[in-house]
């Protein structure tokens, strides 16, 4: 997941300075450790949609309107703490 992570290079790192990791089955530190950009790509997403339309189903939840009463709870939730704490709508950034 590096972006120094290359298997044709010495150490397998293009990093000219890092330390070899000897045990890559443990944990390991390195500080040159930079995220490479296409580390993560989603293979499937209808595997996700198939996964999560049956959790919707296991738990009986209608996804538009379960979302809509918990984002119209967490509005109401948010607004009484604003009021309790004297934060009034003309002080948010």
């Amino acid at each position: 997941m590096c972006e120094f992570y290359d298997p044709t290079v010495n150490n397998s790192c293009r990093e000219p300075i890092a330390e070899q990791v000897g045990d890559k089955r443990h944990a390991n530190f390195c500080g040159y450790l930079q995220p490479a950009v296409d580390a993560y790509t989603l293979q499937d997403e209808s595997r996700i949609s198939a996964a999560r339309s049956e959790l919707n189903e296991l738990f009986d939840i209608q996804s538009t309107s379960a979302a809509h009463a918990l984002s119209s709870e967490a509005d109401a939730t948010k607004q009484k703490l604003e009021q309790l704490f004297g934060r009034d709508d003309k002080e948010q950034d």
